[in-house]
């Protein structure tokens, strides 16, 4: 009896490692993401941003909305996807990876994106639509995030660091700096793949 009890208690250890093994790969799952934390919850501003005279303009995210820590990429690896939640307008943009100094008004573009086409929000109750791009960008620990358009859509205004570099900066060009803070926070959010 006594072998028979110690060989179920056996069992029920392998069971309960075999278990445990199983379940920890589904908890460090979740996606590794920088820059605005985004969900159906967050609001965009009714407005847009236009670049003045029609040209492109580079925004640079300087402060992220509702992710203190996520500024910044935390790691070497690459974009698959990129998430925004956009106001009500919709347009073109193109996400790009910048260095940012720490004055948070001199930046330099170091990849540019492919060009994206974004929908207005169906109506400005939440839940909001959080729209997804598919990308395959090289990203460096330490880039941000930003985007080069027209007129954008996915901010929210209450406050927050956002320079506009018009004319639009080029890839790879040296640092600039701006001498306009749009005062909003960018609506985008990169997730490694």
């Amino acid at each position: 009896m006594r072998q028979r009890r110690s060989r179920v208690a056996g069992m029920a250890a392998v069971l309960a490692a075999l278990m445990l093994a199983a379940i920890s790969p589904m908890a460090s799952a979740a996606p590794t993401r920088f820059g605005s934390e985004l969900d159906a919850s967050v609001q965009p501003d009714g407005g847009t941003r236009t670049c003045p005279s029609g040209k492109t303009c580079t925004w640079v995210m300087a402060e992220p909305y509702s992710n203190p820590t996520g500024l910044k990429a935390p790691r070497d690896g690459r974009i698959t996807k990129i998430r925004v939640i956009a106001g009500n307008k919709g347009g073109t943009f193109r996400p790009v990876l910048a260095r940012l100094k720490s004055d948070g008004e001199t930046a330099k573009v170091v990849l540019r994106g492919p060009q994206f086409t974004f929908a207005k929000q169906p109506d400005l109750d939440p839940p909001y639509k959080v729209q997804v791009f598919t990308v395959s960008m090289t990203v460096h620990k330490g880039d941000v995030l930003g985007v080069e358009s027209k007129a954008m859509s996915f901010i929210r205004c209450s406050g927050g660091e956002l320079p506009r570099f018009k004319p639009a900066l080029p890839v790879g060009g040296p640092f600039r700096t701006t001498s306009v803070n749009e005062g909003c926070n960018l609506l985008i959010e990169a997730q490694y793949g």
